[in-house]
């Protein structure tokens, strides 16, 4: 069996962090992050962002039967067949912070996936057979303003849900305070977010987005005063 490497490790890492993918590739993934603290944090990151995003989930009771009747379906669509991890094993990346949150935000969430397989299922596509590379919308390398030397990558991805993926070759070298901002095709310019040296400690950084924002032609990052410290190219 192949070593998993930090490539193979950015291939599936959005899956991994919302628990979908199946053994013995899940296993895999998370032994070679236990040891390489660029893709525990990087994982972290994104373990991290999809728990910030249960916070959209509904504040109310969806329709009476709904449960039911969603996970009826599940379990009659992967009974013995291999499929996905059942929702009730799906890892919990940041179990303190979800403890506290109302049980119907957590039920909503556990039925949200189990119903999302459900669709794909139905689709004929199974979850852990899906690429995270087929969810990248766009993707570049970060060149330095000075000697145009490469400093990093950066993927804007769909799943599972939109956000921006920032990997840092040299974290160790990163300014104090950096702006990272997207660039439209009409000449738009939005900051997505700030970091400073401690945020990418591990070369990552990571930022929900909304989907509006994933059609970006370019990205610069700004230093304090402003001024461009590095560029990309996004295709």
């Amino acid at each position: 069996m192949n070593r998993v490497t930090c490539e193979m490790f950015d291939e599936s890492v959005e899956e991994l962090a919302v628990g979908a993918l199946d053994e013995p590739l899940r296993t895999r993934l998370l032994t070679h992050a236990s040891g390489c603290i660029r893709c525990q944090t990087m994982l972290d990151r994104l373990s991290s962002l999809t728990d910030q995003l249960l916070l959209w989930a509904p504040a109310h009771e969806p329709p009476a039967g709904f449960e039911d009747r969603v996970l009826a379906r599940f379990d009659g669509s992967y009974a013995g067949s291999g499929g996905p991890t059942p929702v009730s094993t799906i890892r919990s990346a940041t179990p303190s912070a979800r403890a506290g949150r109302p049980a119907r935000r957590r039920w909503w969430t556990a039925a949200a996936v189990a119903a999302a397989v459900v669709m794909i299922a139905v689709g004929g596509v199974a979850v852990a057979r899906h690429r995270s590379s087929d969810s990248v919308a766009r993707s570049g390398v970060i060149v330095s303003t000075v000697g145009d030397r490469r400093i990093g990558t950066i993927r804007l991805v769909r799943d599972p849900a939109p956000h921006v993926l920032v990997t840092i070759d040299d974290p160790a070298a990163a300014g104090t305070t950096v702006s990272c901002e997207l660039e439209f095709a009409d000449g738009r310019r939005v900051v997505i977010g700030t970091w400073d040296a401690s945020d990418v400690a591990g070369g990552v950084w990571a930022v929900g987005v909304g989907d509006d924002l994933l059609d970006a032609v370019s990205m610069r990052l700004l230093g304090s005063d402003r001024t461009p410290i590095a560029t990309a190219t996004l295709s």
